[in-house]
């Protein structure tokens, strides 16, 4: 194993996965011709069966993907610590999304034993769009007690065109007779009429819970075929969340409703 990359949620690593197929057979076609064997990435998080967990310990890939947690739980086996004893590279990707929570604590710990295991010189990437302030979430990439690696930082500047508003279907604070119930349907209505107005649409709420009852409304509410409206969490079907992912990038979708689960985004294409 050469490489590994963590991400914060497991949908991003599905993401990762499909994305690399291309450019590794690419990159084997032209610098690696007659090479018989492939470049394999291997996929580790909370949805990997035990069936391929064990696969992975007897073919284990080139470059890992996994999630913080997931990685804690490998480096916990001694059957995967060896494996990873040869890193060359390990990739963060979205760290500004672990750095100053409970996970990058854990994270942080958790590269702090990978370090113990490894044998050779490693580099350790981090990846984001939106950390400030670069050189302090850039120490978190440091090892602890190291104070000779430098870090290099590496800022694309640019910003992209904006579209932006904020919308109160209904003044909920200012008319007392309406409750919940009344403020949530109008909230769904004024959602309908974007998703309506749009191609493919992401609504993101606060909770599991709220992301079930919105579909409902919406599937409800809304006169075209209900398989438009999907949802998106935790704690669906390893399937079923696949599912949504794939046809969020084909377009087949005209809403999703998600909580954090889909936060950190994934290639849904133009």
């Amino acid at each position: 194993m050469y490489c590994v990359y963590i991400s914060p949620i497991k949908a991003l690593a599905n993401d990762i996965q499909k994305n690399l197929i291309e450019p590794l057979t690419e990159i084997k076609s032209r610098f690696l011709p007659g090479r018989s064997k492939d470049i394999k990435v291997g996929l580790r998080t909370g949805d990997t069966s035990q069936s391929d967990r064990q696969k992975m310990l007897r073919n284990p890939p080139h470059i890992l993907i996994t999630t913080p947690e997931s990685l804690g739980l490998a480096l916990a086996s001694s059957k995967f610590r060896p494996l990873m004893t040869d890193l060359s590279w390990i990739i963060l990707d979205e760290l500004h999304s672990l750095v100053a929570s409970k996970r990058g604590t854990l994270l942080s710990l958790t590269m702090a034993l990978l370090d113990s295991v490894i044998t050779t010189p490693v580099q350790r990437i981090g990846i984001s769009a939106t950390m400030e302030p670069l050189d302090q979430v850039a120490r978190f990439l440091v090892p602890v007690g190291n104070d000779k690696d430098v870090v290099k930082i590496a800022k694309i500047s640019g910003a992209r065109e904006l579209d932006l508003d904020i919308i109160l279907p209904h003044p909920r604070f200012g008319d007392p007779t309406f409750d919940h119930k009344q403020i949530l349907d109008a909230n769904v209505e004024r959602i309908l009429d974007l998703v309506e107005a749009h191609t493919t649409t992401i609504v993101f709420v606060n909770t599991r819970k709220m992301t079930e009852e919105i579909v409902q409304k919406l599937r409800r509410l809304a006169g075209w075929d209900e398989d438009g409206i999907e949802a998106h969490h935790g704690s669906m079907n390893k399937q079923i969340r696949k599912d949504v992912e794939q046809r969020l990038r084909m377009g087949e979708l005209r809403c999703c409703v998600s909580s954090s689960s889909l936060e950190l985004g994934i290639d849904i294409g133009t």
